[in-house]
This record gives structure tokens, C-alpha cells and sequence, in this order.
């Protein structure tokens, strides 16, 4: 959307960083959340396929609720999602308010796009436990989408720790 002039070396480092980075394989399936007109969007389709994994379209219409992004997980296989932090921070707060377990599939999220808040990583974690990874990416699309990503490797507490890291070039 913004126009921004992008070069195809940077965008197959990109893509062979977010690979790496999300553990891509053929067995994979992979949501294509973002609008085509959103850079996240070329996160989502060219390391899915670069790697054989498959790319499962969402429908048209409005975002899912949190209960219907876990029905897709579960009846499409959805093994990685790349979604916003907003609407994650919508999922994480409805997961921990009707304590539903995430679906088995799923394996990881990532986030990116704004700042992802401490006590819903917190929340994430107890929801999520060990089960299913997550990572903050960061980066402005001057950048080939993302620049920086952080895994935690420990337990956040709410109220507790103030920051989430944006972690370490990719």
C-alpha cells in the first residue's frame, strides 16, 4: 500500500529467512490470512510454497471470531498462522476467557505489524503452553516485510514484565 520499491534479492532473502525462521516443511499448512495488498501476504504465500507446504485461502468476509479460527485450524489441518497483532490479541483474550484448547494441528503463530503486549503473550502462554510456538516479528516494509524476530524462551507474567523484545535480525 505504500508504494514502496522492493527488489527481488531482498524478497528471496526474505522468504528464505521466514523459512528457516517458521520451520517450513512440505507437511505444513499454512493460512493465507493477510490482503494481497498487504506485504504480510508475500510472507504467507512464497515461503509456503518455497518449501512444498500448502497454502489454504481464507474465505471472503468478515475475520473469523476466535471459535471459528480454531474450527478452520481443526477441519483444514492449519499447521502456521502469520497474523496480525491486534486481531491475535483479540484470539488470545476469547481463547483465555472460554478456555478452549487450541486445536492439535496447530503448531505456530506468528505475530507482527505493531507492538504485541506483554499480558497477552502471557495469556497466550497459558492457553497455548508448550504446544504451539509463537514469534513477534518486526520490521517496516522498506525492510522486505520483517527485519527483526523474537521466540520467547520463557514464561511471561502478566503485570509482571512490562516488554516483549522485538528480537534479533533476521
Amino acid at each position: 500500500p505504500k508504494g514502496v520499491l522492493v527488489e527481488h534479492r531482498s524478497l528471496i532473502n526474505h522468504n528464505m529467512a521466514a523459512a528457516r525462521l517458521f520451520e517450513l516443511s512440505s507437511a505444513d499448512r499454512v493460512l493465507q490470512f493477510a490482503s494481497l495488498s498487504f506485504d504480510t501476504a508475500v510472507e504467507e504465500i512464497f515461503p509456503t510454497w518455497l518449501h512444498g507446504a500448502q497454502l489454504v485461502l481464507r474465505p471472503d468476509g468478515d475475520l473469523p471470531t476466535g471459535e471459528e479460527l480454531c474450527g478452520w485450524i481443526a477441519q483444514w489441518g492449519l499447521t502456521v498462522l502469520d497474523l496480525p497483532t491486534a486481531y491475535w490479541h483479540e484470539w488470545a483474550s476469547e481463547m483465555a476467557a472460554i478456555r478452549q484448547p487450541l486445536p492439535a494441528p496447530l503448531r505456530l503463530v506468528v505475530v507482527g505489524g505493531e507492538k504485541a503486549l506483554p499480558e497477552k503473550l502471557a495469556l497466550w502462554q497459558e492457553i497455548a503452553g508448550d504446544e504451539v510456538a509463537w514469534i513477534n516479528t518486526y520490521g517496516p516494509t522498506e525492510g522486505t516485510i520483517i527485519a527483526t524476530s523474537y521466540t520467547p524462551r520463557r514464561r511471561f507474567a502478566a503485570g509482571t514484565d512490562t516488554r516483549l523484545p522485538i528480537g534479533t535480525p533476521i
